[in-house]
Parts: C-alpha cells; structure tokens; sequence
C-alpha cells in the first residue's frame, strides 16, 4: 500500500512538471487529451491482458462472478470517480501547471 501511495504521488509530481512544458506548446485541455489517449490506451492494455489470465483475474477480484460485469450499486462512485477525481481533478492540475508561477507551486495545492 504505501509503495503504492509513494508511486501515485511521484506520478502526480511527474504529469505537474509534464503538463508545465506540455502547455507551453500546445493548448491545456489538447495537452491533457493527449494523456488521457494515451493512459487510455495503457489501461486498455493492460485490461486485457489481465482478463485473459485467469490467475491475475483470481489476484485482482478474487469473488467477482464475470470479470467484465460491474455491480449496479457501484455505478454512482464509477461515475464519481472518473468524472470527480479523474477529469476534474486533472484538469486543476492542468490548469494550475499552466498558470502558477512555479509548478511547485501547484503540487503544493494538491493535497486541498
């Protein structure tokens, strides 16, 4: 877990700084689109690759009945999570990499 932790903090410290050179050249939200086409297609991957093994489907969702079946009930936090901790808040991040004077100064509001 905190190896895990540590990994999504680096890569939030990674995509500020990216972002940051990236909006210098092109648009912020074409920046960002470019991410998520590219993060989409690495999920995708991997996504695949995983319901292809049945040992890695047992270690990720050990009492699914279907892999590709998501529960009802879990279908107001998908949402929220895509849309609220995912796009909203990238977006932020974006924005603020682009804007702030530092991009230190961005990864400092992250935590708010």
């Amino acid at each position: 877990g905190n190896m895990l932790f540590f990994v999504n903090c680096l890569m939030t410290a990674v995509f500020v700084l990216t972002m940051r050179v990236a909006t210098r050249r092109v648009p912020p939200y074409t920046a960002l689109a470019i991410v998520y086409t590219m993060a989409s297609c690495l999920i995708s991957v991997f996504v695949m690759a995983v319901s292809l093994s049945g040992g890695l489907k047992a270690f990720f969702c050990p009492d699914c009945d279907g892999f590709w079946n998501i529960p009802s009930g879990a279908l107001f936090a998908l949402a929220y999570w895509v849309l609220g901790s995912s796009v909203v808040a990238y977006s932020c991040l974006t924005f603020g990499a682009k804007h702030a004077r530092e991009a230190t100064h961005c990864l400092a509001y992250t935590a708010v």
